[in-house]
């Protein structure tokens, strides 16, 4: 393979004989292995078109067997803003007072807001209370049911899915011993998400 990416700059792929070119005679950068501070250790990455992704699964449990090859598992979480807006589709049938449209939008932009600038890792909610409390503070005197259960929703699972192209393969051992269950094409997929099942 003449490598592409950043899997063509790494030194050991080269040394272990998956290059087939040497990325020092061509200058190429390969830092990103040897970064300082990084955690785990440096995967090589091959990759195929979104269009080739069946195939190529197809193709490893027919090479090394259906109980070898499973699909990474996905787990989504309630966020602030989705646990808010569950909240308030549960507890509308009960409320003794609605809360107004334009109060519960700009609610919802300024949860937004607070995810935005922390790419993905959202800001804790009772943070998100104190730094929103001109918004925040009116609405819970008045509906602390609403808070008291956007609150209890946080973090919990809401749905259950798996990586769109990651996949772990076993050469030696089946991967039955894995938590597991079925896709509904009857093909294992993890129970565990990444970083745990990396572990493992």
């Amino acid at each position: 393979m003449p490598g592409r990416g950043s899997g063509g700059g790494w030194r050991g792929a080269y040394s272990a004989d998956s290059l087939e070119t040497d990325p020092v005679d061509l200058d190429r950068i390969f830092e990103r292995f040897l970064t300082e501070g990084r955690v785990g250790l440096p995967d090589f990455d091959i990759d195929f078109p979104a269009s080739w992704r069946e195939r190529i699964k197809t193709y490893l449990r027919g090479r090394w067997g259906e109980d070898y090859v499973i699909s990474i598992g996905t787990v989504t979480r309630l966020r602030s803003k989705g646990a808010f807006n569950d909240a308030m589709r549960v507890l509308k049938p009960v409320l003794t007072k609605e809360i107004p449209y334009v109060q519960a939008e700009k609610l919802r932009k300024a949860l937004t807001a607070a995810d935005a600038p922390l790419a993905g890792k959202h800001m804790p909610w009772d943070e998100f209370c104190v730094e929103f409390a001109d918004i925040v503070d009116p609405m819970q005197a008045e509906h602390p049911e609403i808070f008291a259960l956007t609150e209890a929703f946080m973090g919990r699972v809401k749905s259950y899915g798996k990586h769109p192209a990651g996949v772990v393969v076993s050469t030696d051992n089946p991967l039955t011993d894995l938590p597991l269950r079925l896709d509904d094409e009857g093909h294992l997929i993890s129970q565990i998400a990444t970083v745990a099942l990396e572990m493992l």
